[in-house]
């Protein structure tokens, strides 16, 4: 029985707006499936709002930190949105082109990988004092992501998780010691399954 992915994997929230997007327009008024004109109406202004927040987080650069956190927030709520409507979709239809037709893409059958290592993780001076800003590619097959901070890079043991994460792939470190340097690594993680760690970003702790 063929059934669809949600789709969300591997998206940055520029192309999460634009995927929203063209599930509007394909399942508003698709003669192959039903989705309730609320979850639609639901998908339409979370769209909206994840949109108006990264617009507001591209401007000011400065990223304050509520505007991260509602950003954050929204593109929880939109992957939510469309996580449920995937469900619906895969309820109600089986037959691979009215499948395709919602506009999401076939799930491959008994595919499995593992998890490779999160590329490109950097640090930057955040806009608050003791705060570092972490950046890192999406990892493929990653559901989350695990954010580790060390103060002595020669010891396995001093590694501490600070934060476990959704699919977001950015994040602000606060209340770091000032002054001294900070290793950050990023793992990924899918159910109970974790990738192996990024190579260790280093930056002094403003």
């Amino acid at each position: 029985m063929a059934k669809i992915i949600n789709g969300l994997r591997g998206l940055n929230v520029a192309e999460l707006i634009e995927f929203a997007k063209s599930l509007f327009t394909k399942l508003t008024g698709n003669s192959n499936v039903t989705i309730d004109p609320g979850k639609l109406t639901e998908l339409s202004a979370n769209t909206t709002t994840l949109e108006d927040k990264h617009q507001t987080a591209m401007d000011k650069k400065k990223a304050s930190q509520k505007a991260t956190k509602e950003e954050n927030k929204a593109d929880a709520d939109l992957g939510k949105t469309i996580s449920d409507i995937a469900n619906t979709v895969n309820g109600s239809l089986s037959d691979p082109a009215q499948l395709l037709s919602t506009g999401f893409s076939l799930a491959e059958e008994g595919s499995h990988f593992q998890l490779g290592q999160v590329q490109n993780l950097s640090l930057s001076t955040g806009d608050f004092d003791a705060q570092l800003d972490a950046h890192w590619d999406k990892l493929k097959g990653a559901t989350g992501y695990a954010v580790e901070i060390s103060y002595d890079i020669t010891s396995e043991s001093a590694w501490k998780i600070v934060k476990s994460l959704g699919q977001t792939t950015r994040f602000a470190l606060e209340n770091l010691e000032s002054r001294k340097k900070c290793w950050v690594r990023v793992s990924g993680s899918r159910g109970k399954e974790s990738g192996a760690p990024s190579d260790p970003a280093v930056k002094t702790v403003p």
